[in-house]
């Protein structure tokens, strides 16, 4: 179970994020770097001048160079800005799974709890609330025995029986949450 805890949605969408907070370092990591811009546009254009002759069709060429001198301020800072985002997500992901671990943890002992419960029910105290109103029942028919004798030894049965089935109900809720915490479905 452990070893499935990372595929868990959340941690799935906290890797994403990581992922994505990495990139936007390494394009803050890009501002530094000179960068070329190429333009080129084709226009017609529709009407006459003032002298109603047509327009010409017209070609727009644009070369830009963009060259970071001063990177002190703004590229320094989007970098620093970049690496600390990527850090908080990255604590923000680890803590996101010491909360599963350790809910992971904490149901993994219950459910053993609850097994060893409902071993103890089955072997030992559901037999012996059996047993107890089968006695109760020869007692009484013998004329031996109490009826309140009979019907309390009953209720303890149907509360025994209450119990291992309440056991059983929180079993299957803890696999139903491990599950959950291992990001399976059914």
């Amino acid at each position: 179970l452990l070893d499935r805890l990372p595929m868990h949605p959340v941690l799935r969408q906290a890797d994403a994020k990581i992922s994505a907070d990495q990139t936007g370092v390494e394009l803050a990591k890009q501002s530094y770097k000179p960068s070329w811009g190429l333009s080129l546009s084709y226009g017609r254009r529709p009407g006459d001048d003032a002298a109603g002759r047509p327009y010409s069709n017209m070609v727009t060429a644009l070369v830009t160079f963009s060259l970071p001198l001063f990177t002190g301020d703004r590229q320094d800072q989007q970098t620093v800005s970049a690496r600390e985002t990527l850090k908080a997500s990255t604590y923000a992901r680890d803590d996101q799974l010491r909360q599963l671990k350790q809910e992971l943890d904490d149901d993994w002992a219950r459910w053993q709890d609850l097994k060893q419960l409902n071993a103890l029910y089955a072997q030992t105290v559901l037999p012996d609330s059996a047993a107890d109103v089968t006695s109760g029942l020869d007692a009484y028919g013998n004329g031996s025995g109490d009826f309140f004798e009979v019907i309390r030894a009953q209720l303890g049965d149907l509360n025994a029986k209450l119990r291992a089935l309440r056991i059983q109900v929180d079993t299957e809720a803890l696999k139903a949450q491990f599950l959950y915490l291992t990001g399976e479905q059914g």
